[in-house]
């Protein structure tokens, strides 16, 4: 077309040079046929953008009625005939369906074989999308919403056990390009198991632990947990720490009732009374082709933090069988009574290791969920049971006031309401009766006067240095994350450790001014430290739903 205008310009041109008169008429004749032309091809244009518009909005419609059809088939997967299973079955293994949606209404139920077969094809189905590792954690995190069920465990299980590494046969990809990013792809996957985790925890917890069969010639008594697994060290480069994977060395794990034994070239052993906290780390790691691997810091009493590189069952198991048979909750056996429990750890202290300090005075109240924590912290709180009578103060007065007292709603006791208030800062809420034993349960709490005191704001310089070195122990032997420490009771504290930072409300208060308050810091012998916040003096008129705005900062 634009030859044509051009020759038709050259004659017009050359007839107006030899035919002067009319070339004013032909140029108007030529200028009103480009101008028609013009519109007539705008207009041919916007005919075109319009249809291919129309298309659009009928191939996007038919998406969205294809993939609400898709969803609707997976919903109720189970019904479908066999041969619409397999149909949809062979969908996701070409890759063409990426909504995923559908699989956090599988877990309320069995997975049927067909639904694990599906689901395991999951990562090599969003190998190529950008949104992979969101949605597969997205899955994994709906975990923490599923109510406890034997269904819902087995789902966790299947879910463990998946490796999430598609294993592609590269020898077919025609360019090495395309192998190299799928293997990228497959690399950058990072998967945080810590709610499945937690979901096993919870299931054993109201089930118990049950022994397993296990054939290995060290197994002499009741085993509850094996596991093959790599020992880590964990060293320092150039400043930054890190965990020296690469010369891992393999080991076997079992879970006794009284100790955690390992085996590799050596055979050795730790109490489990003495294993303060167990944490899997929220990233994963991969190890060669075998799939993802997860990192296990076990923090042990004046052992310091042993690293163990795991699946992710054997992860979740060591992470939930552990404080359950620590706590004697084995199935086929009676749970001692909590003040029973407590003393059994203290007296274990007492012997083994000359190297712990002896026992406080006033033992402390220990939840027997503790190790599991507020947010996934171990916390303690500092105050001050009263005592009406002296003659039935001694070693577990507070212990027996709360765990056989206010748990069972005896607001008779002095502390009733102090105790009441904390948990309602800690809660946020007012709680109800099964609320409160299950907060108390995971939470600690220690007297700092080792003594029955009247009046907190005249005690000694020894009162208050008893109280100092029992802080300490209490600090030693249970290693908590984080201290809540009632006033005035913040300000006879002992001054080891440092200035902590602030703890600052993320937004302004209800009379709309931001407010914050000081923290302390005290070393762990261990190589951790924990942090100390002082709340007002949870009596009357204690401001609760003020300071719950504050302690969740806190525990950020």
């Amino acid at each position: 077309m634009v030859w044509v205008l051009l020759i038709l310009a050259i004659a017009v041109l050359v007839v107006s040079i030899i035919y002067w008169e009319i070339a004013l008429p032909i140029l108007l004749v030529v200028a009103a046929g480009i101008i028609a032309y013009r519109i007539y091809a705008k207009r041919k244009e916007q005919e075109e953008e319009k249809r291919m518009e129309e298309e659009s909005v009928r191939y996007e419609a038919q998406q969205a009625k294809e993939m609400a059809e898709l969803i609707s088939d997976f919903e109720k997967f189970d019904n479908l005939p066999k041969e619409r299973q397999d149909e949809r079955f062979e969908l996701i293994k070409h890759h063409e369906l990426f909504e995923w949606s559908w699989v956090k209404g599988w877990l309320k139920i069995p997975l049927s074989e067909k639904k694990k077969q599906v689901l395991s094809l999951l990562p090599e189905a969003l190998l190529f999308s950008m949104q992979s590792n969101e949605v597969i954690q997205s899955i994994i995190t709906e975990f923490d919403n599923l109510a406890d069920s034997e269904h819902g465990y087995d789902n966790c299980i299947f879910f463990l056990k998946q490796e999430w590494n598609p294993n592609l046969d590269f020898s077919s990809i025609e360019y090495m390009t395309l192998a190299e990013y799928v293997e990228k792809r497959r690399k950058n996957l990072s998967l945080d198991i810590n709610p499945l985790c937690r979901y096993a925890a919870r299931h054993l917890k109201g089930t118990g632990v049950g022994q397993i069969d296990c054939d290995d010639m060290i197994v002499t008594r009741p085993c509850y947990l094996k596991a093959e697994i790599r020992s880590v060290n964990q060293r320092q480069r150039d400043g930054e720490l890190y965990y020296d994977i690469e010369n891992a060395q393999s080991i076997k794990l079992y879970v006794f009732e009284d100790t955690v034994e390992f085996m590799d070239s050596s055979h050795w052993s730790i109490n489990i009374a003495s294993i303060l906290d167990i944490k899997v780390e929220a990233k994963s790691y991969h190890v060669g082709d075998t799939g993802l691997y997860y990192m296990l810091s076990v923090s042990c009493r004046n052992r310091g933090n042993i690293f163990l590189l795991c699946d992710a069952y054997s992860a979740a198991m060591i992470y939930a069988v552990i404080p359950q048979v620590r706590r004697g909750n084995i199935k086929g056996k009676m749970a001692n009574p909590v003040i029973v429990r407590q003393q059994e750890d203290v007296e274990f202290c007492k012997e083994p290791d000359q190297t712990i300090v002896s026992n406080p005075v006033v033992l402390p109240w220990v939840g027997p969920d503790y190790l599991e924590g507020i947010a996934g912290m171990k916390v303690l709180i500092v105050g001050d049971c009263r005592c009406q009578d002296v003659s039935e103060w001694n070693e577990g007065y507070v212990a027996d006031v709360i765990g056989n007292k206010f748990l069972t709603g005896n607001s008779d006791i002095p502390s009733y309401n102090i105790l009441t208030n904390i948990g309602k800062a800690v809660a946020g809420k007012v709680v109800s009766e099964d609320e409160r034993n299950n907060l108390w349960n995971r939470l600690a709490f220690c007297n700092f006067f080792q003594e029955p005191v009247t009046n907190l704001r005249k005690v000694t310089e020894v009162q208050i240095a008893s109280g100092q070195k029992a802080f300490l122990q209490v600090l030693e032997k249970y290693a908590p994350d984080r201290v809540i420490a009632c006033e005035p009771l913040y300000g006879y504290l002992p001054n080891e450790g440092r200035q902590g930072p602030e703890v600052t409300l993320s937004s302004p208060w209800k009379d709309g001014k931001i407010y914050s308050t000081e923290t302390w810091i005290y070393p762990l012998p261990y190589g951790k430290e924990c942090k100390v916040m002082p709340i007002a003096n949870p009596g009357g008129g204690f401001p609760w739903d003020y300071w719950h705005e504050l302690i969740i900062e806190f525990f950020k």
